[in-house]
């Protein structure tokens, strides 16, 4: 992962933001990757890692559940983020564990972050 690179230049029109892919489980059995930019789902990210930093449990992987939503207001506007409870920590589930077995096979390009 690389996070020290210089945001591009915009393109015209088109304006980088800021945003996240995080591989996760749905279920034992199921994997996803969440990939959100804006300002509310990083909020909900956020307040992701606040509820496991909280909790200060033990285990390889935090089982989280939606617990609620946060309206953020805004000078202009608004947007609304996720918030979430540690439920319990477990093992990672075998359908994480390929995906990580992968990516750490596999090279990153310089453009990776």
């Amino acid at each position: 992962a690389r996070f020290d690179q210089a945001q591009p230049e915009d393109r015209g029109e088109d304006r980088w933001k800021k945003g996240f892919s995080i591989r996760l489980a749905l279920g034992k059995d199921n994997a996803a990757t969440w990939t959100q930019s804006g300002a509310g789902s990083w909020a909900g990210l956020v307040s992701l890692m606040k509820a496991i930093k909280a909790d200060g449990g033990s285990g390889e992987t935090v089982i989280a559940v939606l617990s609620g939503i946060e309206d953020i207001k805004f000078a202009k506007g608004g947007t609304s983020a996720p918030q979430f409870t540690v439920k319990k920590w477990a093992d990672r589930p075998d359908c994480l564990k390929e995906s990580v077995d992968n990516a750490t096979s596999e090279p990153q390009g310089e453009d990776e972050f």
